[in-house]
């Protein structure tokens, strides 16, 4: 719950919206009755964790609005090759926890300049 807290503070400060799910099926309900242009993807998350969730995102015959939707894993997890294993897991983008302002809203506006979008709402994921 602080996570979150502390992540949405920035987020907002940054002129975002933020919306919150605690688990990876919360993700796919929102994800199929909202358009985001943005996805904070804890990894470790109970009922779906954010591989499983990325995965149901990107691959699954749901209705998803947007199964490219930019996906920025967020972790605890820092050791040599976890950056990778979350790209290969289809995820853009991988920042460690803990993490500043700095180093969210740069991450975030380097996605999102990669793929053209504008400052439309976020979903932030987090543990529960």
């Amino acid at each position: 719950i602080i996570n979150q807290k502390v992540a949405s503070n920035m987020l907002e400060k940054a002129g975002y919206t933020v919306d919150i799910a605690n688990n990876g099926n919360e993700v796919l309900m929102l994800m199929a009755q909202n358009s985001y242009d943005l996805i904070l993807m804890d990894i470790q998350m109970p009922e779906l964790d954010g591989i499983e969730t990325t995965n149901m995102i990107r691959n699954s015959p749901s209705p998803i609005i947007n199964k490219k939707i930019p996906i920025i894993a967020l972790t605890a997890h820092a050791q040599r090759g976890d950056r990778q294993k979350f790209l290969d897991s289809q995820m853009d983008e991988y920042l460690s926890k803990p993490f500043n302002y700095n180093e969210l809203t740069s991450i975030i506006e380097r996605v999102l300049a990669s793929r053209k979008t504008t400052k439309q709402p976020i979903l932030n994921i987090s543990e529960a």
